[in-house]
């Protein structure tokens, strides 16, 4: 068997962490997450950082009942290195009490160790993104 076919395919669970998040599936999406990972979400949301699983849960749990009809949407996902992704997401909001839909883009870079998200920070700009994914991937190669 070839090292190549025993590593995990990141890009994939990447997706699958972020769409299991816009269909509501909380506990499958923390499945992807370390117990003690960090996600900051710095440009985006409400600008927090949050450590551990517990932290990044709630966080999760309040953004998606906050906001009604919340509509996630994948727009690109790409790998750098081997423990390095890229994702890029829409999504539209109607505020609490509003009529109109928001629509927001954000990116995610995330950092893996075993299969499972070890630090995420959100970016607003997709160039700012990608920068840091291929520094974190230059670092950790």
């Amino acid at each position: 068997m070839s090292e190549e076919s025993t590593r995990p395919d990141l890009v994939g669970m990447h997706r699958a962490m972020v769409e299991a998040a816009a269909g509501q599936d909380i506990d499958g999406a923390m499945l992807f997450f370390a117990p003690d990972a960090v996600w900051n979400t710095g440009a985006t949301h409400s600008g927090g950082i949050y450590e551990g699983a517990a932290e990044i849960r709630s966080f999760v749990d309040d953004w998606l009942d906050v906001l009604d009809g919340l509509e996630i949407s994948v727009l690109d996902v790409s790998g750098f290195g081997d423990d390095v992704t890229l994702i890029a997401i829409e999504q539209r909001i109607q505020p609490p009490g509003g009529t109109a839909l928001i629509e927001e883009s954000f990116q995610v870079v995330a950092k893996w160790l075993n299969g499972r998200v070890t630090d995420a920070t959100n970016y607003r700009d997709i160039a700012e993104a990608r920068a840091a994914a291929k520094q974190l991937a230059r670092e950790r190669g």
